[in-house]
Order: C-alpha cells, then sequence, then structure tokens
C-alpha cells in the first residue's frame, strides 16, 4: 500500500474515531423515572435494578432469564425461554406525556395466542402503555397500545414495523398529552409518517398525571402471563414522563449502541457504521 494511501486511511479512521468518540461520551437523557440497563444491573442476576428516579426493581417470573453478552460487550437478558420481568412491587410511575424505549433483539417467532413486548400499567387496566405483536407470523408488525385513563374506548393502537431476526433494534415511543401526538422511532429515526391507526381515536386518550402506573412487565404486556412472552433478549428498557425530542430520542439512541472495541474496527466495518449512523 503506498504512503498515500495509508495516510488516507488513518485520517478516514481518525475521523471516524472522532465522530464515533463524540457519542459515545454522550449519555443518554436523565430524569428517566424507569431505566434498567442489563450492562449495569447491580442486582444480577435475581432482580433488574431501576437506574431511573423512582427506584425498585423488576423481578423475574417463572425462573431466572438466561443471561448472556455479546463479543463487543452488549450484556443481554432472554426471555425467550417465556421467562418475564415485572411484579407488583416494581417500579412506579405517573406521567401525562411520556417516552419509551427499548433496545432488543428478537431471536424467534412470536408464536400463541397474543404475544407481547411489554407494558407500564395501572394494575387495573384503565391506564397502559404496550406493545404486541400483530400475529403471530414471523416478523409480524408491532402494535402500539395507548389507553388512558378509563380503558375501553379511550385507546389508540398504531401498527408498525415489526422486528428484524437476530438484530439489535432501538425503538421509541413518545405520547404529547395535550398535543394528542404519538412519534414513534427506530434507531433513532421517526418512523411515524405512513403507520396506520388500526384502532380507536387518537383524541379519546386524556393520561391523568396523578394515576400511578404500578406494574411494569417486559416480555409480556402482564408479567404472570409468560406464555405470551416476547421471545427475544433485553438490553436496555427507559420510560420517561416527558415526550423527547426527534434530537434527545437520537441522543439517547446514540447513547445505547455499543461502540467499536478497538482502532481495528475501524477499517471498512467502522466507516460502514459511520456511514450507517449518518443516514439513519
Amino acid at each position: 500500500m503506498s504512503k498515500f494511501r495509508i495516510g488516507m486511511v488513518c485520517v478516514c479512521a481518525a475521523l471516524a474515531v472522532a465522530a464515533l468518540g463524540s457519542s459515545a461520551m454522550a449519555a443518554a437523557k436523565s430524569g428517566a423515572l424507569i431505566e434498567v440497563r442489563a450492562n449495569d444491573n447491580a442486582g444480577h442476576p435475581n432482580q433488574w435494578t431501576n437506574l431511573g428516579t423512582t427506584g425498585g426493581a423488576l423481578v423475574p417470573y417463572n425462573g431466572v432469564p438466561t443471561a448472556g453478552e455479546d463479543a463487543d460487550g452488549t450484556k443481554w437478558y432472554s426471555t425467550a425461554n417465556r421467562t418475564s420481568w415485572g411484579g407488583a412491587s416494581g417500579p412506579t410511575a405517573q406521567a401525562k406525556d411520556y417516552t419509551a424505549e427499548f433496545y432488543v433483539r428478537r431471536t424467534g417467532a412470536p408464536g400463541g395466542d397474543e404475544h407481547h413486548l411489554g407494558g407500564v400499567r395501572i394494575s387495573d387496566h384503565s391506564q397502559l402503555v404496550s406493545w404486541h405483536f400483530a400475529s403471530a407470523a414471523e416478523g409480524a408488525d408491532l402494535i402500539w397500545l395507548n389507553r388512558g385513563p378509563s380503558g375501553g374506548t379511550t385507546k389508540v393502537e398504531m401498527k408498525g414495523p415489526g422486528l428484524p431476526l437476530n438484530e439489535w433494534v432501538h425503538l421509541a415511543f413518545t405520547w404529547a398529552n395535550d398535543a394528542k401526538t404519538m412519534k414513534w422511532y427506530v434507531d433513532g429515526a421517526e418512523v411515524t409518517t405512513g403507520l396506520s391507526i388500526v384502532s380507536g381515536n387518537v383524541n379519546t386518550v386524556n393520561w391523568d398525571p396523578n394515576k400511578v402506573l404500578d406494574l411494569t412487565s417486559l416480555g409480556p404486556e402482564y408479567y404472570l402471563e409468560p406464555s405470551r412472552a416476547f421471545r427475544g433478549d433485553w438490553n436496555t428498557f427507559r420510560f420517561y414522563n416527558v415526550a423527547l425530542t426527534a434530537a434527545e430520542v437520537r441522543g439517547n439512541y446514540l447513547a445505547t449502541i455499543p461502540e467499536p472495541a478497538s482502532l481495528a474496527l475501524l477499517g471498512l466495518g467502522g466507516l460502514a457504521l459511520l456511514r450507517r449512523r449518518a443516514a439513519s
């Protein structure tokens, strides 16, 4: 390789390091009521400690979920074996507006009569946000259910893209109550345009910030139903009582995904990652 080409590779690598490093140093937005991260789980393996402002912990139901770690350092818990995270003494939240975020990887077909990703709700089901798959089909679309505060007809369901197999995906969902605005993000980019409302009316939903959301479940929408659990791996979940901006969602995405472990990764692969981030 010529000195010129070597120099250009070094310059490109340096630029990639600078660009990637700026996101690596950034932290996710503070103030999450509920925030659980497999990489920072002080309660491993018997509980998932809430690092958010309301404290508490999620506990496993129906056995301890399988734990693992990828080569890039991404740690995870799996609910593919029909194990769920939840518990009546887990973290609580109160919200008028909200943002919910997941960093997850689907490892199998949903299966079952009904199958979920997770939920934050009141015990009586009157006010909740949850996600379930549209059917048992491989890679089925995801349904975002937004209900409050009286249950029944005060709800809206939005259908969006499903999850690819064996790929980590960052999902974010924001609700602005007064504006009656639902926004859906995938890997830091908004995808709401073109998504369909499949049930209900967004104008009927009116979240009451005085109501306490006392049940958070990961896997199924309700932790006592592990047979309906998401078949996949979990790295991060966050829930805020504000609707994050597009820039804040993107910042959280960049703060959540792993960085290359060394300069050796900043050849074509590192530059490809940089292009992927720039395009997303």
